[in-house]
């Protein structure tokens, strides 16, 4: 990996922690390694919380539908600035096949893994990541590439 590289993976590690909601280290490493150079598209699967304190005001109590809100008001203009594209957000009505146990489904289309990885890096979306922290019990993201 480039030194440039270990850079960026030392910092966003640094400033995400070691969250069951982030990226792991190696996480981070992979996509950060990836010779992929096309379009991709992040799947994400998100179990929300009943409720949990605003990050930014803890004597503000929010269902987790208000804080992922929050939250998307910040990452959205994020992913703007990145050329990314938010292609669907909705409610999960009921698992139809295998047993998932999610409430929100998004799918995001960005031009490359590096935007996708300047999204992180991103002011906005670092204001407003603790409200995904705050409102999610679980959170997959699957990154996807066009076949």
């Amino acid at each position: 990996m480039p030194e440039q590289s270990n850079k960026i993976l030392d910092e966003l590690t640094a400033f995400y922690g070691h969250s069951p909601l982030y990226p792991s280290r190696e996480q981070w490493q992979s996509v950060l390694s990836s010779e992929h150079t096309g379009k991709v598209a992040m799947l994400n699967l998100l179990k929300l919380k009943t409720e949990a304190p605003n990050p930014y005001d803890p004597t503000e109590t929010l269902s987790g539908f208000e804080l992922i809100q929050c939250y998307q008001q910040y990452s959205l203009r994020a992913v703007e600035k990145v050329a990314g594209v938010a292609v669907f957000s909705g409610l999960v009505l009921q698992s139809f096949i295998g047993n998932g146990d999610w409430d929100i489904i998004g799918i995001v289309e960005y031009p490359t893994i590096d935007a996708f990885i300047a999204l992180f890096q991103d002011a906005d979306y670092r204001q407003g990541h603790r409200y995904r922290e705050a409102a999610c019990a679980h959170h997959q993201l699957i990154i996807t590439a066009p076949v």
